[in-house]
């Protein structure tokens, strides 16, 4: 049975569900005691997430809290802030490839493609292999080909030939991802799939944002992005027995900030002068039970600057995931403390819509106020509907006017 809620509804736990939902907050970092009221038996879900998990006889589909948005906008928009063309997605039909399958199975969905990719040929590239062999040809390496004549070993010439691999980043990356679900497949549908790929992994995960797509690999792009899906944000749990379900979730608020980055800093002229700062900087201190700094972090900065160990910017950025209200007390002043640390004189707003929504300029009526501030809006409903180019472009268009307004 498959229910649907919206983010930041609750749902009710029976007593025999607890164990596996305390389980599936631990491996998506949520605090299960400070969500779930054990007197109502309420689970109240975090506001920020969207996605899916699976109970014991029952699925739940968690729905951005915007009625007009729909799980396939957010899924879309995570590929795109990974890196997927997003010209590739809408014009091959990864849209339409969710809307036929559902988005219920994360897994599910994977798997197909792997097997699609699997008939057509996972990807290869030549790579430089050493081998011994009793012929001069490749390029020889004389000093321990010479060794092993030495020790009259078999096949002593030690040649080095370009040799084409399945061993490489890409194959890495669809192995991990098939490992994550492999409990959530038939034992003999794993096995195949695995047959296909690297036995031996990395640890660690690093490999995957070095990962680059060449024109021989291209088709295996729709794979590629849902196994990143499935290594960063899935998880499964074992549900009765030798029954296990998944869980997808996804923190939509820290999503939609990522992704506004992601189009200004690849898709403009200026994109270079846009920023996202990772470190926060400390505005104060006070004296408690010791000293208590106060800190910082906004989301974008435009055209950065460094002087005598002051930062400085041309323009600050807040992306707020909110819709359809705009320009709330708290975000006013948030952004205005922004610029004022900051020296700027310009701050922009960026919300989500479901139109081509003109900026918006707050007028104050202090006339002594030195800050700018405006509502830059983007149309999410263009990464399913195919005209999200054009509304990449006239988003930077609009907030690089504001930039030099």
């Amino acid at each position: 049975m498959t229910s649907s809620i919206f983010q930041g509804d609750s749902i009710y736990v029976q007593e025999e569900e607890i164990s596996l939902l305390k389980e599936i907050c631990k491996q998506h970092n949520i605090d299960f005691e400070k969500y779930f009221n054990r007197s109502s038996g309420l689970f109240f879900f975090p506001k920020s997430f969207v996605g899916y998990l699976t109970l014991l006889d029952r699925k739940i589909l968690i729905r951005p809290r915007f009625v007009d948005f729909s799980l396939q906008d957010v899924f879309l928009m995570k590929l795109i802030t990974f890196g997927y063309r997003a010209e590739s997605i809408l014009g091959k039909g990864f849209s339409n490839l969710i809307e036929s399958t559902g988005i219920e199975s994360i897994a599910e969905l994977y798997f197909r493609e792997l097997n699609r990719l699997i008939s057509r040929g996972i990807p290869r590239k030549f790579i430089p292999l050493e081998k011994r062999t009793n012929n001069f040809s490749g390029k020889v390496n004389f000093t321990k080909s010479l060794y092993n004549f030495k020790k009259q070993a078999k096949n002593p010439v030690l040649t080095v030939k370009d040799s084409l691999s399945a061993n490489i980043e890409v194959n890495w990356l669809l192995a991990k991802a098939l490992e994550k679900i492999k409990k959530l497949l038939p034992t003999g549908n794993y096995n195949r799939a695995r047959s296909f790929l690297p036995e031996i992994l990395p640890r660690d995960n690093d490999f995957i944002n070095r990962i680059q797509l060449t024109r021989a690999s291209v088709h295996a792009s729709v794979c590629v992005e849902l196994a990143k899906m499935i290594v960063f944000n899935l998880n499964s749990s074992r549900i009765k027995g030798d029954k296990w379900g998944e869980s997808f979730l996804i923190n939509y608020d820290i999503l939609f900030e990522n992704f506004i980055y992601k189009v200004l800093s690849t898709s403009n002229s200026q994109s270079h002068l846009f920023e996202k700062p990772k470190t926060e900087s400390i505005y104060g201190e006070y004296v408690l039970d010791g000293i208590n700094k106060k800190k910082f972090l906004p989301d974008i900065l435009f055209d950065k600057k460094n002087s005598l160990g002051r930062t400085t910017c041309g323009g600050v950025l807040d992306v707020k995931n909110k819709y359809p209200k705009i320009f709330t007390n708290s975000d006013i002043f948030q952004l205005l403390y922004y610029c004022y640390e900051l020296k700027s004189n310009i701050g922009i707003l960026v919300y989500p819509s479901l139109a081509a929504n003109e900026t918006v300029k707050l007028e104050f009526t202090n006339a002594d106020n030195e800050v700018s501030i405006y509502a830059v809006y983007f149309n999410v409903k263009t990464l399913s509907n195919g005209d999200f180019e054009r509304e990449q472009r006239m988003f930077c268009k609009k907030v690089l006017s504001v930039l030099y307004s």
